[in-house]
């Protein structure tokens, strides 16, 4: 459903229909900005809708409910083009192949969209890091950089409250008792254009990635910022 057309009556009532025991009904809203935490019954894809978005928004409902194996096959050929996301399980999905041999590297990802929340854990558990916390905005951030150490940040450069740019250059400066400044930020940015990786290096991140990501590049970028 175009989110547009849903008003509180309608949503409401697709709430009513996704809870009702034995429903099976799964509902995704086409949105033209993220909303991410808008209602824990519903799947939110961006629009201009990219088909893998909507593929894993189809095939990875909320919770897992009801997600035939057989459904969840046709989805292979996510890797490698997908944009970021966190599964709901530890392990990344059949369709991602066997995760490498798991590395001790601690990633925070700064992500407020859910399609690409669960998206990038997959990829990042298929390249062997499990170690992965969440951050749903820049404030979120910088407040679990002033908790723990990581070894890189993956942030998202367009977000609500404190977007990427923000956040980089308050956690640049130590604010708010970050622990370390200098941790290696690799940007992730959708719509990509020129200029963009010089805004990204300008505000003070290491590195750039556009979206969607492709699993390759996500690697070896990993492999070069993270410290040994």
């Amino acid at each position: 459903m175009d989110a547009r057309l849903a008003d509180r009556a309608a949503e409401a009532i697709l709430r009513e229909a996704v809870r009702r025991p034995g429903s099976g009904l799964s509902v995704v809203l086409l949105e033209c900005f993220s909303r991410a935490g808008f209602d824990d019954d519903f799947e939110v894809v961006a629009r201009p809708v990219h088909a893998d978005h909507l593929r894993v928004a189809l095939t990875c409902p909320r919770g897992g409910a009801g997600v035939k194996t057989s459904r969840r096959t046709e989805t292979s050929g996510l890797v490698g083009t997908t944009p970021f996301a966190l599964l709901p399980s530890k392990e990344a999905p059949p369709e991602f192949g066997a995760p490498a041999e798991d590395k001790t590297a601690r990633v925070l990802l700064v992500e407020d969209n859910l399609v690409n929340q669960r998206v990038a854990k997959a990829l990042l558990a298929r390249l062997g890091y499990s170690r992965v916390d969440l951050a749903v905005n820049g404030a979120d951030a910088i407040a679990h950089l002033a908790r723990e150490r990581y070894d890189v940040v993956l942030m998202d450069c367009q977000m609500p409250e404190m977007d990427g740019y923000e956040a980089t250059a308050a956690i640049r400066a130590g604010a708010d008792g970050v622990l370390d400044p200098r941790v290696p930020i690799i940007a992730m940015t959708a719509n990509a254009v020129i200029g963009d990786r010089e805004h990204c290096i300008a505000a003070g991140m290491d590195d750039y990635l556009a979206k969607p990501v492709q699993t390759s590049l996500l690697a070896e970028m990993l492999q070069r910022y993270i410290r040994s």
